[in-house]
Parts: C-alpha cells; structure tokens; sequence
C-alpha cells in the first residue's frame, strides 16, 4: 500500500514530462509512482509501522517527501553543477526527508518492538 498517489504529487508539484525529459506522461506517473514508494519505505521504516488505512496526515508528508525528489530531480536534470567564471557553487542537496518532514512524523509514535534478550544460563557442553 503506497501512502501518496502520483497524480496528487504531480499536481502539488506542477512537473511536467518536460521538466524532467521525458517522452510522455505515462513515464511521468511511473517515475513519481517509484519515488511515492521509496517514501512509503522510508516512512515505514522511520515509524516502524505500516498504516492502513492512511492517516491524512502521513499522506502530506509521503506528497511533500516525493514532492522533494522532484524538485531535486528538475534541478539535477536542468542545472549545471559549475558554471564559467561562477565562484558561488552549490551543492544540491538529496535529502527526501528534510527535518520538516521528520518534524512532522513524530507526531505519529513509532512502533516499538517488544524484542526480548534472554541469556543463556548454564554451562555449555559442547554437545
């Protein structure tokens, strides 16, 4: 289960096939549809949980994630990283989960897991 759609993220966004060179707009929804999952995982494994049914809340957050790897990639796609004569250089950075983000999941606990350490008691025999 995917906690954002691609459509809504192209929408939030307003990227195009264009802005990130591509033919059409169904490699458009498949390139947003692969990050919208990466950002679920990522979700998941920071809240150590997975939502069914998705709180409204992490649906925002899962948009503004992927919505973040957009926005990375036009600028990967449609930038130089050096221009001649330009001492002002800028490295672009590729965090999906910016500390807003993060911010915002901790509103939701994370599951902890209930993981015991039971030592060994005795001698071993070697048997």
């Amino acid at each position: 289960m995917l906690y954002a759609n691609a459509e809504d993220v192209i929408q939030f966004t307003g990227v195009t096939p264009d802005d990130l060179q591509l033919e059409s707009s169904v490699e458009l929804i498949s390139l947003v549809e692969k990050w919208v999952e990466q950002a679920t995982s990522l979700i998941e494994q920071d809240r150590n949980r997975v939502y069914d049914p998705v709180p409204a809340g992490i649906e925002n957050i899962c948009i503004r994630m992927t919505a973040n790897m957009v926005g990375y990639a036009v600028q990967r796609r449609n930038t130089t990283t050096v221009t001649h004569d330009d001492y002002d250089t800028r490295l672009i950075e590729d965090k999906m989960m910016t500390p807003s983000t993060k911010s915002d999941l901790r509103r939701w606990p994370r599951k902890h897991s209930m993981r015991f350490f039971v030592p060994k008691m005795g001698v071993d025999d070697g048997s």
